[in-house]
């Protein structure tokens, strides 16, 4: 039997070394090969790699330029406009409308096409501004286009437009197709009497001129202050202003508060600017907002608004209204008089001007204080106004039979700084007039004061100064009891301000130097703010040391006048100056010191620097 597990017989050595290498050669061969695929795979890969990120360079290179393209192609196209709701002019407003249209190269049929378009506003031109935002159009239309109608801002009108490349054009502006979209400004025109059937009963009682008042009439009107608080900063629980009445409402008047354009109604654009009313003392503004108010606060009647102004607030022209007779008991025997319109607050008894009258005895005196003042300061003028009030003999008879009131007395003096090219800082007027009348001095025994009418509104008066007359002063501080008619108030020097002193940005007071300047001398510190302000609102800083009792009892008073308070010595007294000139970020400076070096180192600095170093000898008064 053979055995299956039976060793082989051994081959011959040469036959074993033959194999071996056999081998090796075919396995150094493999090894070869793949060395190779893998390092020709690598190259590959890496110049692929390359060619991809040059191709990806060459995609964004054109998706970026392409991206550019297609904003600048969709830049006039746009359907969001920039925010218009920050006040613009109308100029500013249709340039912008402009920016935005002139690239859409709208053209339209040759005859046009009918569309309702929103008046922007009057330019500067006196052409009308309109636009239509749906169809990105817009232009200009001229007054005429509208006949006897007013356009306004906000208001719609329906016009055959022309569109050319370079613009577009109004053919034609449809006739009556002026519209508003505010309620106060829409045309309105009133029933046969305008409320006064449903106000006749109360009407009946009032006087002929209440009666006959129509849409447009321009009146004087008492308006209580409403809110948490109803009084103003003097006490007052109203106050009478024009306005003009538009209708009745049972026993109310519906009536539209008149303001001058410099008021926050005039600059925010609230109102319509009166273009041809004559009854008006001074530039003012019609608020579009109504009010209503009871039959008794009506004061008095001014006139009636012009043709322009009726137009411009949709008034329709009406008829006044025929008054119904009172009945009049036939028992009785006294003669019959009539209503007569209320007392105008400018006469009053027997002997006082007319209002013609009282209109040129106010221009005299305005001209004559123009010429008197020295200086275009409030202070200034209101005491050379209230020189010449006293000393004239026609002024002079108002102040004693009626006097004048505030209101008259601040639009007199407004008109004063008008004459000098200057205007009277809104604000200042009441405070400076009761220091002004506090501090007159009179040699022909004449002394104004202020006095409270029923209305506790303020009247300027006068009266004659004798032995046996107590001295009828109104001034801010108390009068102790113990002074003589004959007392005399302490005179206080003012600040000598050059000719080329310019408004201040910043004022500073070097408290060493103002002691030497005011030596024992006395000085309105209140006054002399307002004066070194002229007519600004500038800061007003003492720069000192408040140690000693007698300088810190003239800080004190000089804070409580709107002076603030820096504490330096003489070594820190600059770098506090130029501290506050940083901080406030002054242009031009207010400096009473006689300091060359303070003066010296601003001026260096670039600031423009008023010196104030002397005072008025009182002497010369």
């Amino acid at each position: 039997m053979r055995r299956w597990w039976k060793k082989p017989q051994a081959r011959p050595d040469t036959a074993v070394e033959t194999t071996a290498v056999e081998t090796t050669a075919v396995a150094v061969s493999s090894q070869d090969l793949i060395d190779g695929s893998i390092r020709e795979l690598r190259e590959g890969l890496v110049s692929l790699g390359e060619r991809l990120a040059v191709s990806m360079d060459q995609l964004m290179s054109e998706l970026s330029a392409i991206r550019d393209d297609l904003e600048k192609m969709t830049e006039p196209l746009m359907d969001v406009f920039p925010d218009i709701d920050v006040p613009q002019s109308p100029d500013e407003e249709y340039a912008t409308y402009l920016h935005y249209f002139v690239l859409d190269d709208n053209v339209s049929k040759a005859n046009g096409e009918a569309l309702d378009v929103r008046v922007i506003g009057q330019l500067q031109d006196n052409t009308y501004a309109w636009v239509n935002e749906a169809r990105r159009v817009c232009g200009v239309v001229t007054r005429d286009s509208f006949g006897d109608d007013i356009p306004m801002p906000d208001d719609t009108f329906r016009a055959r437009i022309v569109s050319y490349p370079w613009g577009h054009v109004v053919e034609n502006v449809f006739p009556r197709s002026l519209r508003s979209p505010f309620e106060t400004r829409k045309s309105q025109t009133p029933t046969a009497d305008w409320g006064r059937k449903a106000a006749e009963a109360v009407l009946s009682a009032q006087p002929e001129w209440v009666r006959g008042l129509r849409p447009g009439d321009v009146l004087v009107a008492r308006i209580p202050y409403d809110g948490p608080m109803p009084v103003d900063r003097l006490g007052r629980k109203g106050k009478e202003r024009p306005s003009v009445f538009m209708r009745w409402e049972g026993e109310y008047a519906i009536l539209r508060a008149c303001y001058d354009v410099k008021s926050f109604v005039g600059e925010r654009n609230l109102g319509h600017r009166s273009q041809d009313t004559g009854c008006f003392s001074k530039p003012s503004v019609i608020r579009n907002a109504e009010y209503d108010t009871k039959m008794e606060n009506l004061r008095r009647k001014l006139g009636r608004l012009g043709r322009q102004d009726l137009m411009a607030l949709h008034i329709v022209e009406v008829d006044a209204p025929v008054s119904t007779p009172k009945v009049i008991d036939p028992s009785r025997t006294a003669p019959i008089t009539f209503l007569t319109p209320a007392p105008n607050p400018l006469v009053g008894h027997t002997g006082s001007p007319n209002k013609e009258d009282f209109a040129q005895i106010l221009k005299n005196v305005e001209v004559v204080a123009a010429r008197r003042a020295d200086s275009s300061v409030p202070r200034a003028l209101a005491v050379a106004l209230l020189e010449v009030l006293v000393e004239r003999e026609d002024s002079r008879q108002l102040l004693l039979h009626d006097g004048l009131k505030f209101a008259v007395v601040g639009e007199t003096l407004q008109r004063v700084a008008e004459l000098r090219g200057t205007q009277i800082p809104k604000g200042q007027f009441g405070k400076t007039m009761r220091e002004v009348v506090g501090d007159f001095r009179s040699t022909d025994q004449w002394k104004p004061f202020i006095e409270q009418d029923e209305h506790n509104l303020e009247v300027l008066k006068c009266a004659e100064i004798d032995d046996s007359s107590p001295r009828r002063v109104q001034t801010n501080a108390p009068e102790p009891l113990d002074r003589s008619p004959r007392w005399e108030e302490p005179v206080n020097v003012r600040f000598i301000l050059n000719d080329d002193y310019l408004e201040p940005d910043l004022i500073v007071m070097d408290q060493s130097s103002s002691a030497a300047i005011l030596g024992d001398r006395r000085v309105d510190f209140w006054a002399e703010l307002n004066s070194l302000r002229h007519g600004g609102t500038a800061k007003a800083f003492i720069v000192g040391s408040n140690s000693e009792p007698a300088r810190a009892k003239l800080v004190e008073a000089a804070m409580h006048r709107g002076w603030n308070f820096e504490s330096s010595d003489a070594t820190t007294r600059l770098k506090v100056v130029e501290r506050l000139v940083r901080e406030s970020g002054a242009k031009t400076i207010t400096v009473v010191t006689r300091d060359t070096e303070i003066i010296a180192e601003l001026e260096n600095n670039g600031a423009h620097v008023n010196v104030v170093c002397e005072v008025e000898d009182p002497d010369d008064d």
